[in-house]
């Protein structure tokens, strides 16, 4: 519920905001990537060990050891995701490819937004910043690197 809200409020953003200069530096071509794929076994072995993390590190409770362990975990994961890319693969492992890659990613993103709010607010708590910080009681955008 909360991801189909929070993708409907970024879709309002981008639609009201066309001018906005959030950018992606991508890591390789997508052209060149289009036809490269993945294994279903393997893609569902990262996709284990991505959920695995975000629910260890991710959840309400957490710390700033905790999510850099998972962002470390993150980027060991999309390391293990092109080394694991066939080329010329069937499209179907070219759709695993690319929404393991969209999954990284975002699960990436999120990371990097818990660790810049450094407070408790509402039901998330990060242990090692218990208070509110009033500072901190707005939106704080985030642009795709």
């Amino acid at each position: 519920v909360f991801g189909r809200s929070a993708g409907s409020a970024a879709a309002r953003h981008a639609c009201e905001h066309p001018a906005c200069t959030a950018t992606y530096d991508a890591p390789r071509d997508v052209a060149s990537r289009t036809s490269r794929g993945i294994d279903q076994a393997e893609a569902a072995s990262i996709l284990a060990a991505l959920r695995h993390t975000m629910s260890t590190y991710a959840m309400v409770n957490r710390t700033a050891a905790g999510l850099s362990r998972a962002h470390d975990t993150i980027e060991t994961l999309a390391s293990q995701l092109e080394h694991h890319a066939m080329a010329d693969a069937p499209a179907s492992a070219c759709a695993a490819q690319l929404r393991l890659t969209g999954e990284l990613t975002l699960a990436r993103l999120m990371i990097e937004a818990m660790y810049e709010r450094r407070e408790s607010r509402g039901s998330h708590h990060r242990s090692d910043y218990p208070s509110e910080d009033p500072e901190q009681a707005r939106m704080m955008p985030k642009g795709v690197r």
